[in-house]
């Protein structure tokens, strides 16, 4: 009986301390004042953060409206030639505007619904180069409750008087020390759980040979 409770006790844990991970802070209302900035207001130019902004809201709206058709014409206006995009997994890096392209066009058919706070985005900027940072969130396609925080990191450059995305990174915005915690909960139940079963077993051999000597 205590058995099971402790088992039970464990899961709790193991799954209230994995919804703490996959927690989302970022809500929709709280994008739409221009006055919150998560990271700071940057030192960018009110005429080059306006630019910088306009650029950020185009990409929100392509994220939003997802019309896989007009991935590359997207990808056109908001990219450079030689832009990286670094998506939120290891082996996603993509070089270059077709390979970028490409990325737009896999997020928009079978990722989610991405929302940025773009009006409170960090911008700064240097001469003909700026920089951002903002937060946002994935609601995805599998389930309406499987919701993710997001980063959006970037560099944009300004070409012949446009400014165009030269680097873009995204990032799930996970307070990843609580896993630490999950494996070490999970390595001592291991540890457990295989004493109690080597345990288990020697007794069982133990038993039988005295069965055997009778």
């Amino acid at each position: 009986m205590l058995k099971h409770i402790m088992t039970v006790v464990l899961i709790v844990l193991l799954l209230f301390l994995i919804m703490r991970i996959l927690n989302n802070p970022h809500q929709i209302d709280d994008f739409k004042s221009r006055n919150v900035f998560r990271y700071s207001k940057g030192n960018a130019p009110d005429e080059v953060r306006d630019a910088v902004i306009a650029k950020l809201l185009e990409f929100q709206n392509g994220y939003i409206s997802r019309e896989t058709a007009q991935a590359d014409i997207f990808s056109e206006q908001l990219f450079s030639r030689d832009v990286l995009v670094l998506g939120t997994m290891p082996d996603e890096i993509n070089a270059g505007i077709k390979k970028a392209s490409q990325l737009v066009k896999d997020d928009w058919q079978s990722w989610g619904d991405c929302r940025f706070d773009m009006n409170g985005a960090y911008i700064s900027a240097s001469s003909s180069t700026a920089w951002f940072a903002t937060v946002g969130y994935v609601r995805f396609d599998l389930s309406k409750y499987l919701v993710l925080p997001l980063r959006l990191t970037g560099v944009m450059v300004n070409e012949s008087g446009i400014w165009k995305i030269n680097y873009l990174q995204f990032q799930f915005d996970l307070d990843l020390s609580l896993l630490l915690l999950v494996l070490l909960i999970l390595f001592i139940a291991l540890i457990l759980n295989s004493t109690a079963l080597l345990f288990a077993l020697f007794k069982s051999l133990r038993n039988k040979n005295e069965s055997l000597n009778c």
